[in-house]
């Protein structure tokens, strides 16, 4: 096929004016707002996340906004670089942008007259892509790139060239977001995310607790609501195509399939990975396992490697988005990096590809586990934005299920959703919080909401 004629196929609003609904989600993700700060950058703005979570969707709705903001239609070009129909006979992304230039805009495309907005997809697939954008930027042209791309392991982009966003499976509260949008059409958002808190739990709990109890009452009416969302994000994880499922079985098996395609196409292919298949071995014992305490060489020796390829691997996919490792919490852990214990806790970042690798199809067995793990995730995106750590802290019989580091600051984190483990949970932060001179921590429950002597006590369903 004709490349131009390839473009005007892709490119519909060249003739429509507007981008086709079908490629919009009902529900933006709430990473949209830093896509339309980078609008105005310079520099690259690079989505990068695992295969699945939006990406694409982000870059349409960019288009969109643009669109609206009376950018002229041809000066919007989004191409995937996975189309063999646009690089096939070894063209490169140069030729292609050379050609959307002549031929479709009439102009030098060192010399645009007037901005340009360039998205590429899947551009992990283009050969030298990053030769190619760095450049056009050295160059100065009238040109802002939007990319997306999975994981790959090494860049030549930094923080001089680079706008990045990191977009993950959705957390809790945006999954709650999506979840109003497509399911409970006749719930009041607005109205809700104006009894929600303003600052982050983890950032700072105080002020979040002030916020949440003065709204109490009024939060009340959305529990019933609240508690399905919940249950449904516990079971079903936080990929957005799950809201255009209807069947449990059905979407288990597209997210093992979504899984896959991670672990070959991407992080095995992009790290020469001679054995993919021990990646997804890895990443199935580390789900059927829970958060067990285990030390490398032990999941090593089952899979018949050694030490330093299983911590390669675990990198592998806690980079690519699966998985993460929580360290016994010590003094050194946030000083020097050192941990002075071995054994970790391994987890499955996203609680819906979890229970697809167990074949579960109920949370009620193991709830206060699910609860755990997705409040794990919720600390580790958090902690992801702040360049912290989420660790876990256990001596003898105590011991506290998240501790998040934060530059110096430490924040103790347990679930109890169970009323005959909540005096046990307490003693076990309050020895946290005199071990580390700790003055606030929090514990997440099934329905009770105080403070008492520095512990905040937040129900599971206010989030």
């Amino acid at each position: 096929m004709n490349p131009v004629y390839a473009l005007q196929k892709i490119n519909t609003w060249w003739k429509t004016g507007e981008v086709d609904a079908t490629l919009l989600h009902k529900r933006i993700r709430s990473e949209f707002m830093d896509v339309l700060k980078s609008i105005g950058d310079k520099r690259i703005t690079n989505i990068v996340g695992p295969y699945g979570v939006g990406k694409t969707s982000l870059l349409y709705c960019t288009i969109n906004h643009l669109l609206k903001s009376n950018i002229p239609p041809e000066r919007i070009v989004y191409f995937s670089g996975d189309e063999m129909i646009l690089f096939g006979e070894h063209r490169s992304i140069g030729s292609l942008l050379e050609i959307y230039a002549t031929e479709i805009l009439h102009e030098n495309l060192f010399a645009f007259r007037e901005p340009v907005y360039i998205f590429i997809d899947d551009i992990e697939f283009i050969e030298d892509w990053q030769i190619y954008l760095l450049n056009y930027l050295d160059k100065t042209v009238n040109i802002k790139f939007f990319i997306a791309q999975t994981y790959t392991p090494f860049s030549e982009l930094d923080e001089k060239n680079e706008y990045k966003i990191i977009v993950m499976p959705l957390n809790l509260p945006q999954y709650s977001e999506f979840y109003f949008a497509y399911k409970l059409h006749d719930l009041d958002l607005v109205r809700y995310k104006s009894l929600m808190p303003e600052p982050s739990v983890f950032a700072d709990p105080v002020a979040f607790f002030e916020e949440l109890y003065a709204n109490i009452y009024a939060l009340r009416d959305f529990k019933p609501y609240k508690s399905q969302i919940v249950s449904d994000y516990l079971l079903s994880g936080g990929y957005p195509a799950y809201f255009s499922s209807n069947d449990i079985t059905r979407w288990q098996a597209q997210l093992l399939n979504i899984t896959d395609c991670s672990l070959y196409r991407d992080i095995g292919a992009f790290n020469n990975i001679k054995s993919p298949q021990k990646l997804k071995k890895l990443l199935y014992i580390i789900a059927e396992q829970g958060r067990t305490e285990q030390s490398f060489g032990k999941i090593g020796r089952s899979l018949y490697v050694d030490t330093s390829t299983i911590i390669g691997y675990i990198s592998n996919l806690s980079e690519g988005g699966f998985a993460g490792v929580q360290d016994n919490f010590s003094p050194e852990s946030g000083v020097e990096g050192r941990i002075v214990r071995k054994n970790k806790r391994f987890y499955i970042y996203d609680t819906g590809i979890a229970n697809a690798i167990r074949c579960n199809t109920s949370i009620a067995e193991n709830f206060n586990d699910h609860v755990t793990n997705a409040f794990l995730y919720m600390a580790k995106r958090y902690a992801m934005g702040v360049d912290g750590n989420v660790y876990f802290w256990k001596n003898g019989i105590r011991e506290v299920d998240i501790v998040l580091y934060e530059k110096g600051k430490i924040l103790p984190v347990s679930v109890c959703c169970q009323k005959e483990n909540l005096e046990r949970t307490i003693k076990s932060t309050r020895a946290f919080m005199r071990n580390y001179g700790v003055k606030t921590a929090i514990i997440i429950t099934r329905d009770l909401i105080k403070s008492d002597r520095g512990i905040i006590f937040l129900p599971y369903w206010m989030f």
